[in-house]
């Protein structure tokens, strides 16, 4: 599973990157632990429209379990149970890094997949950031 959502967000990133023509090689390696920079905020009012900062307001443990070295479970574990604010990222986190700790790929209806990135920034256990790969990197808000 997990090589799988590697290499769906490698074919992501490559086939982004070359019709862009941002990159020599096309492609990044990007794993949980590793950190990415945020890039220049889409919409000044708005923020960053591919990227939404969810604070846990409310947390119930219900004990499960989440692997912090591979990101598997860190959706179940993180939006299992609990309450939660949720809101577009603001321009304000404009050039600041955050930690990559976990991957979600999501069916639609339609059987069209999309890749989630989950990432935590100043280190706070009760906020992740839910990054729309597609969206966030053809906008370029992320910088590899």
């Amino acid at each position: 599973m997990m090589m799988r959502i590697v290499c769906t967000l490698l074919l992501y990133i490559g086939v982004v990157g070359f019709v862009n023509g941002q990159r020599d090689s096309g492609f990044v390696d990007l794993k949980v632990g590793d950190s990415i920079t945020l890039g220049a905020c889409s919409h000044a009012q708005y923020g960053f429209m591919g990227i939404d900062i969810v604070t846990k307001t409310r947390w119930i443990d219900r004990g499960i379990p989440y692997d912090s070295v591979s990101g598997a479970g860190f959706y179940y574990y993180f939006f299992n149970e609990g309450d939660f604010d949720s809101r577009r990222l603001g321009c304000e986190y404009s050039g600041k890094k955050f930690k990559v700790v976990g991957f979600q790929t999501v069916k639609e209806d339609n059987g069209k997949e999309r890749l989630i990135i989950f990432g935590r920034i100043n280190n706070d256990p009760l906020t992740a950031l839910w990054i729309e790969a597609d969206e966030a990197i053809a906008a370029k808000e992320l910088v590899f």
